[in-house]
């Protein structure tokens, strides 16, 4: 009887010093606790193993250098936008050459030399001392342009077919150098009016008159079914 008075005692002292004793768990509520902290560090890591995958998911982008565009290279209004070269409007080295019966590109009758070569922007080099068309436009490469000359007795412009070219000569009405006789007849019809002219150098085709000047089309003399030159001369009395 005393010795168990004696340990009920010492157990009250223990309690009286502020030690707070666990409860002990039984097997199952212990079992029940190790599954949950294991759910727990499992969550963590799938949700760890979803952040690092959507991470890697995330498109990586890097910017391209846009190589630059050559004088007479095939143009887009993208390769224009991002190319540092820019051609001059009307120059005689853009890929779509307009002539009308006054002009080449830019380029009009009654322009000076100089000015033909601003408004064209080229450089135009004396071939023949007593040729009439005695200068012609310095185009690089030549084999991707029609060939330009200038005809120094009238200032008049020729633009001779050149069949390797990519750039293209062309009239408001839509006829191309290059094109055939039958093709151009079908543009322009009635208004065609037969032109043959010259002695040492004749020229032979049709042609088709505006105020100032006129548009000559000249037949190929080895191929009789192309028109492999377009002349524009002024009509005021000078001969070309």
């Amino acid at each position: 009887m005393r010795s168990f008075v004696v340990a009920a005692a010492a157990s009250l002292a223990i309690g009286g010093c502020g030690q707070a004793v666990e409860p002990r768990q039984s097997p199952t509520e212990a079992s029940m606790s190790s599954a949950m902290d294991t759910a727990k560090r499992g969550d963590s890591s799938s949700s760890a193993a979803s952040t690092t995958s959507a991470a890697s998911e995330v498109p990586i982008t890097t910017t391209q250098p846009t190589p630059p565009q050559l004088p007479g290279q095939a143009t887009t209004a993208e390769t224009l936008l991002s190319s540092p070269y820019h051609p001059k409007r009307g120059a005689w080295h853009e890929n779509v050459v307009s002539v009308t019966t006054e002009s080449v590109g830019a380029a009009k009758l009654g322009m000076t030399e100089e000015e033909i070569e601003e408004a064209a922007d080229v450089q135009v080099e004396l071939i023949c001392t007593e040729c009439d068309a005695n200068m012609i436009a310095v185009l690089e490469p030549a084999t991707q342009f029609a060939q330009f000359q200038v005809r120094h007795s009238c200032l008049g412009f020729d633009v001779i077919y050149n069949p390797v070219a990519r750039q293209i000569v062309r009239t408001p009405g839509g006829f191309e150098l290059g094109g055939t006789v039958a093709e151009l007849q079908k543009t322009y019809g009635p208004k065609l009016r037969p032109f043959h002219e010259g002695v040492l150098t004749p020229v032979n085709g049709y042609s088709i008159d505006g105020d100032i000047g006129r548009v000559i089309f000249r037949i190929s003399e080895s191929n009789p079914s192309l028109i492999d030159a377009f002349m524009v001369w002024p009509i005021d009395g000078r001969g070309c």
